[in-house]
Formats: structure tokens, C-alpha cells, sequence
């Protein structure tokens, strides 16, 4: 009969042979193991990291959202009827009262129920208006730097009509216009240029210019200037 026959010594070899195939697979298993496990973190990681743009995303979004702020409290179209009127329900009250009759009626498709926002005390103050469509505001207005000039000055109400009547000629018929402003600096000074231009290349300008020094005619250095310009069609 033939046969293989181990001896001592060769058993002892494939012992150690086995017993280090036996760490070499252990040792794989680990590193494959490890690799699963880094993996699965580096997918968690990405998804955290995911999610924690989307959140800052959609917070910055909503810091964007154009308002303004009457009291401290800050209004922006969208926001529902009722939180409206409890946010300025703190600093001011609304001519006419949002619970009033009138506030009351449907509107029509599209039409909107204003207020005025007027301030609490005995001698009210206007700070601007708001309107409600489909339960939720619509529109909101505030006048700009009225404490700086006279609305009712016969020069702000002529240079206004000026404007009104320059722009309206091209507006008509519902034109896109086109508005840029530019900083200016000239020889004798610097100013601001406000800049109406309409498709067929005409353009009206605005200029708030700021002297170095007062000007020897009038003593002074600030001065508005009004244009109407023609320029290559955009």
C-alpha cells in the first residue's frame, strides 16, 4: 500500500503555514472591514455635509427676502394677514383698522385692501401703507427720507413732474426701461448718475453731483441736474 506520511517535523511546517494563512485572511478581513466602515463614515460625512448646505441655503434664502422693518419688526410680502397685523400691532395701528368692515369685504380677483400705517400717539405719524390680497400682504410702502425735504415744496414737485413727464413719453405703451446707476468722479468734484434708458435708445439721466469746493456763483456744492440723452439702442 502506498501512502503520504507526515512526520513531526513536517507537521509542525504545516501548522505554522496554516496558522499563518489563518492571520493573513484575519488581517484582510480587517482591512476590508475597515475600508466598509470608512466608506459608510465618508457616505455619512458627504450626507451631513449635504444637508447642512441645503439648511444654510434655504436659511440665507429666507434672510434675503426683501423688508422692511417698522418698530424693530420686520414685514415682508407673503407673510400671512394675521401675523401682519400682530407684528405692527406692537409699534403702530392701521387707518383703517384691519377688523373693520371694509377689511372684511372679498375683493375682487387681483384687487388689493390697503391701510395706512400710522403711529399710536395722540398727533399720529405716517410711516407707510400695506395691502392684503387672498389673505396675505401683498404690498408694503414707506416714504423715503421724508424728514429730508418738503413734499409739498413747489421746486420737489416740479423737478418730480419733469421726471414723470420725461419718462412717461416713451412708457405709454408699457415699455421695458432699463435703470443703472454709476458713480462719477468730475474735475471740480464727484457725484451719483441715475440712468433711464429705453430699447430704442433714448435715455434719461440723473445727476446728483457734490462739489470739492462751493461754487463762487451760488455758495454752494451740492446741485441735481436732468437730462434726456440719445444713445445707441441696447
Amino acid at each position: 500500500m502506498c501512502g503520504v506520511y507526515f512526520t513531526p517535523k513536517g507537521n509542525a511546517r504545516k501548522e505554522r503555514w496554516s496558522t499563518r494563512l489563518s492571520r493573513n485572511a484575519s488581517a484582510i478581513s480587517n482591512v476590508l472591514e475597515s475600508r466598509r466602515v470608512w466608506g459608510e463614515l465618508k457616505m455619512y460625512k458627504r450626507t451631513v455635509l449635504a444637508l447642512l448646505v441645503i439648511s444654510v441655503t434655504l436659511s440665507l434664502s429666507a434672510d434675503q427676502t426683501p423688508a422692511f422693518y417698522f418698530g424693530g419688526k420686520r414685514l415682508f410680502v407673503g407673510m400671512t394677514k394675521a401675523e401682519a397685523v400682530a407684528v405692527l400691532s406692537a409699534c403702530c395701528q392701521l387707518s383703517p383698522p384691519a377688523d373693520s368692515e371694509n377689511a372684511k369685504l372679498t375683493p375682487d380677483a387681483g384687487k388689493m385692501l390697503g391701510h395706512f400705517i400710522v403711529s399710536k400717539d395722540d398727533t399720529p405719524r405716517f410711516f407707510g401703507s400695506i395691502f392684503f390680497a387672498d389673505g396675505k400682504v401683498a404690498r408694503i410702502t414707506r416714504p423715503l427720507d421724508a424728514d429730508k425735504f418738503d413734499p409739498l415744496s413747489d421746486d420737489v414737485v416740479a423737478f418730480a413732474r419733469t421726471l414723470d413727464r420725461s419718462l412717461a413719453t416713451e412708457t405709454t405703451d408699457s415699455h421695458a426701461v432699463f435703470i443703472s446707476t454709476r458713480h462719477e468722479r468730475l474735475s471740480n468734484g464727484e457725484g451719483e448718475v441715475l440712468t433711464f434708458s429705453f430699447p430704442n435708445g433714448r435715455a434719461v439721466e440723473l445727476q446728483i453731483s457734490t462739489l470739492d469746493s462751493p461754487s463762487k456763483e451760488t455758495g454752494k456744492r451740492d446741485a441735481v441736474g436732468l437730462d434726456e440723452i440719445l444713445q445707441s439702442p441696447r
